[in-house]
């Protein structure tokens, strides 16, 4: 098994609330590090992931 470096791109869509000056409740992250750990569990349970990104602004995480 090899390990090798990947872009990955993560968009975060809000529930609520805003992102930037634009109004739109979506952001694009590029070039951040990303960690994840995706469960699928099978039969009558949905999928779920938890994402870890690092780098990320405190007035974002705070959004």
């Amino acid at each position: 098994m090899s390990f090798t470096r990947k872009r990955i791109d993560l968009t975060i869509t809000l529930g609520e609330g805003q992102f930037g000056d634009d109004g739109a409740n979506t952001v694009t992250l590029t070039g951040m590090r990303v960690q994840s750990m995706i469960t699928i569990p099978g039969g009558e349970s949905m999928a779920s992931a938890q994402v870890r990104v690092y780098g990320l602004p405190i007035s974002m995480m705070n959004q």
